[in-house]
């Protein structure tokens, strides 16, 4: 064999399972190495823990199938499918080629192994590695989707960059939060010309006509009750997908939503300004299309896909294509009726935005408690020696600015603590948003207007994002094993 073994035994012990790593056309390293009549290979492959069975199950499957593809042929097609699975089943002989294609094919089956080792080096599977089976990836799936918003049309962008504009000048918590309107019936009405204000101008900036009517006195605000809901309903979803954007407005944004759902303001509107989430999984059920969040090709085509260190060109290529192939398999598979196409490539792109939102949130912190975990012992060595080596994480009260005394058992336990609950948080961070404005927006969760110290506020029971709050800080202790805090 000369030189192409010992490269193919390196490879194996880097990555066994790339033996059995199928390409394009369905072969793998064992099938060639066997069709080449390379002996040592061979038996150097089935020489890997579980590799015989495996290959005697591959033979099995493929006699069943082959089996089953000549009991579904009519006769008019028996003899083309005969000669064609003679032809794939026939074995190519070697033997009679010289030494320099012996060479060739041997070369050739080192280099797919190579990349097969290359591609799983640095290919991110968190599913694997978390050792989760099928059942619970699709669950995640299925469970992710009830809090990820739909991403945006071009249509809704054109009513964010409104509403946006519309909010940015109005004055709407400056009048109604002033500190001496608490409490008093002048609020109320500040409250309603503001909504009337705002309402009014929305759609007039969308139809001048009907704006004009409803300036007129000739229409209501309840008329254009689908409208005015989408719009608002808009921003809110935008502002989930990018919890950096909308700064100033959002926020007001919610006081005047608060204020609008409140049963008298409901009352005197004809309407309610409130409309729940679009969602990822609220628009396929519509479309009785759920069955797309437990497809396995749902995590490639909504992996995020990152220059990480290491990773050649030609992988983030592969990945890029494994990507594109999959979203169009998946809106060919499932797309129907009430769920065209483009329609479902939006829902699989949503999903996309928050794995790409998790890239940039929560992956970093992953990678800080691997360092932490990694470089610091949870507990200091009792040997004096081995503790002067040992770097520690104690600190002392009125020492490089802190304020307590923690030895290094209770320091890194807070630490690490500290970090698992934030990687928990911003993991979470779109169903715990959704939860809040849940808790907001609740025409029945009452707000009061206190003075907290730093002025008057509001101040509101939350109890969903409470329980939710509690299940994650539990989940917390449980991973890092209690204790900590200052």
């Amino acid at each position: 064999m000369g030189a192409p073994q010992p490269a193919c035994e390196a490879l194996l012990g880097l990555y066994p399972e790339g033996a059995f790593k199928k390409d394009n056309n369905g072969r793998t390293p064992l099938a060639e190495a066997r069709e080449g009549g390379y002996e040592g290979i061979v038996e150097l492959i089935l020489g890997l823990p579980g590799a015989r069975q495996m290959d005697e199950a591959e033979q099995a499957m493929r006699e069943a199938e082959l089996e089953a593809l000549m009991r579904r042929d009519d006769e008019e097609e028996d003899g083309m499918a005969s000669a064609a699975l003679e032809a794939e089943l026939m074995d190519d002989d070697s033997d009679n080629e010289g030494e320099e294609s012996s060479l060739g094919s041997a070369r050739s089956l080192a280099s797919r192994m190579l990349r097969a080792a290359s591609n799983a080096l640095w290919r991110r599977e968190d599913t694997d590695e978390a050792g989760v089976n099928r059942q619970a990836v699709a669950h995640y799936f299925v469970e992710r989707a009830k809090y990820i918003p739909l991403r945006l049309e071009l249509r809704e962008r054109k009513l964010l960059r409104l509403i946006e504009s519309l909010l940015s000048v109005s004055p709407y918590t400056d009048v109604v939060d002033a500190p001496k309107l608490v409490g008093t019936p002048r609020r109320s009405l500040l409250m309603m010309r503001e909504f009337e204000a705002i309402l009014s101008g929305l759609i007039m900036s969308c139809d001048y006509e009907a704006g004009r009517r409803l300036v007129a006195k000739e229409s209501a605000y309840a008329d254009y009750t689908a409208l005015i809901q989408q719009v608002f309903e808009t921003v809110r979803r935008y502002k989930i997908m990018n919890p950096d954007k909308l700064r100033d407005t959002y926020g007001k944004l919610i006081y005047l939503l608060q204020d609008a759902n409140a049963p008298w303001a409901q009352e005197d509107l004809e309407l309610s300004l409130v409309l729940p989430i679009r969602t990822v999984h609220v628009r396929l059920k519509e479309a009785g299309a759920l069955a797309l969040l437990q497809d396995d090709l749902i995590a490639t085509a909504t992996q995020v896909i990152a220059p990480e260190p290491g990773k050649s060109r030609y992988t983030i290529e592969r990945e890029i294509k494994a990507k594109e192939h999959a979203i169009e398999t998946l809106a060919r598979r499932y797309a129907n009726r009430d769920l065209p196409a483009e329609d479902l490539k939006q829902c699989i792109y949503s999903i996309g935005d928050n794995h790409a939102y998790l890239y940039q949130a929560r992956d970093p912190i992953d990678r800080i408690i691997s360092l932490l975990t990694t470089h610091f012992r949870a507990d200091a060595p009792s040997d004096p020696a081995a503790a002067a080596a040992h770097a520690s994480l104690a600190i002392c009260s009125g020492a490089a600015g802190a304020r307590l005394t923690h030895s290094h058992e209770r320091q890194y336990a807070f630490v690490l603590q500290s970090l698992t609950l934030w990687r928990e948080i911003a993991n979470d961070m779109f169903r715990l948003w959704c939860l809040a404005e849940e808790d907001l927006l609740r025409s029945d969760n009452v707000y009061e207007q206190r003075d907290t110290g730093q002025g008057v506020q509001r101040v509101q029971e939350a109890p969903r994002t409470k329980r939710a709050m509690a299940q994650l800080l539990h989940m917390t202790q449980v991973k890092s094993g209690g204790g900590g805090g200052s």
